[in-house]
């Protein structure tokens, strides 16, 4: 299946490195963009664009953490703001109610927990996985735009694997800086193939999360992870 094909790389591209998007809207998220009254140039937008699709490749290839945040969207920076948040402070009740892609974050950070954890904000998360290497850079290498629409100040390209078309729409969202990636919007479509993966498996999404985090970091996870530090 074409959608869930394109799912499947959005999730390598960016669960790996922090988690899960909850079909439930997070708090603080999303951010909306700053629109800009300045005249539009609509071969200057898909420009940048396709330049901060291919900035965000190229850094995250070269591990140079501390200016990706800079390349993607407010939207995506206050759901990880909001994860860290949960992953510091939630029990099993709030974190139920969370998507998988959510749990399998919150799951990670607390197995493995980041270094002054106590006190990181999203960017400084975003920073350390692609640091760590927590992004697959070489899931991205055959992720490339195909048609860029601009309307307004978001913009949409459909996502090439190998250069064949998926079916699926990166976004991007212009903001007082300019373009930025919004790697947010993508978060649900990551969640419904988590979802799918597990069924495929015959697991629970919960069983799945915890296989899934045992064979990254060899601890053993069960649900006591869940448990309110």
């Amino acid at each position: 299946m074409r959608l869930h094909q394109a799912a499947g790389y959005v999730a390598v591209a960016v669960v790996l490195f922090t988690g899960c998007a909850s079909e439930r809207q997070l708090q603080g998220s999303p951010v909306s963009a700053v629109s800009t009254e300045e005249p539009v140039d609509p071969a200057a937008d898909i420009e940048a664009v396709r330049s901060t699709f291919e900035d965000y490749r190229a850094e995250v290839a070269a591990g140079n953490g501390a200016v990706v945040p800079a390349l993607v969207s407010p939207s995506t920076i206050a759901h990880y703001d909001e994860v860290v948040r949960l992953a510091r402070t939630a029990g099993p009740a709030e974190i139920s109610g969370l998507g998988m892609m959510d749990r399998l974050m919150i799951a990670r950070l607390r197995v493995q927990e980041p270094p002054d954890f106590a006190a990181m904000d999203g960017t400084g998360l975003l920073v350390y996985g692609v640091d760590e290497g927590m992004i697959d850079a070489a899931a991205l290498e055959g992720n490339t735009l195909g048609e860029v629409r601009v309307e307004s100040d978001r913009a949409y390209a459909e996502m090439l694997v190998d250069g064949e078309p998926t079916g699926v729409d990166w976004e991007f969202v212009r903001g007082g800086s300019g373009w930025t990636f919004d790697l947010a919007a993508g978060f649900p479509l990551i969640n419904e193939a988590l979802t799918q993966v597990a069924a495929e498996n015959e697991m629970s999404e919960d069983e799945f999360i915890f296989m899934a985090i045992e064979m990254v970091t060899g601890t053993p996870v069960d649900a006591s992870v869940y448990e309110q530090p």
